[in-house]
């Protein structure tokens, strides 16, 4: 089968076409520095945070960006962090993206710590699914913390 061929007109001859879908687009992340209630500025961030550059494919959904980000960002939020260092102990469960929790635990922190060089939050955990002992970045999997779990009862008198 033979298909007619026509040339582009001028002003299509110089649109980008579907190339646009082949070249990353770069993104930058600037961090501002932020005001207290108070007026006064916050905590002093070092010039290698206030502002990244990635280069993402153009089809990218958000949440894998927001993904990515928080995989590889240090987190400086001092309340997160202390929330962080808090669930050690702690039964969590998982929340789902819509924000509601499981309905019971599925594990137990035994650690929290700052990783990497970049100082990512990281929870070590055990599974109660499997007994596995996993690490967990803390900002990516959504725990919601539960209360610790009751101590034993006392022991009971001779009789």
């Amino acid at each position: 089968e033979a298909l007619p061929v026509v040339p582009l007109p001028p002003y299509l001859s110089r649109a980008p076409g579907l190339r646009v879908l082949c070249e990353p687009l770069v993104v930058v992340l600037r961090n501002e520095p932020e005001t207290s209630a108070d007026g006064s500025l916050q905590a002093f961030r070092p010039p290698e945070l206030q502002q990244r550059w990635l280069q993402v494919e153009p089809l990218l959904r958000i949440k894998d960006l927001e993904r990515s980000i928080l995989l590889t960002s240090p987190i400086l939020d001092h309340a997160f962090l202390a929330w962080c260092v808090s669930l050690v102990g702690q039964d969590v469960a998982t929340s789902s993206p819509g924000g509601s929790a499981s309905p019971s635990p599925v594990a137990r922190v035994l650690d929290f710590r700052l990783a990497t060089p970049l100082r990512i939050p990281v929870h070590t955990v055990r599974r109660y699914k499997d007994e596995s002992v996993v690490d967990l970045v803390a900002s990516v999997h959504g725990f919601v913390g539960g209360a610790p779990p009751p101590p034993p009862p006392p022991p009971r008198p001779p009789a």
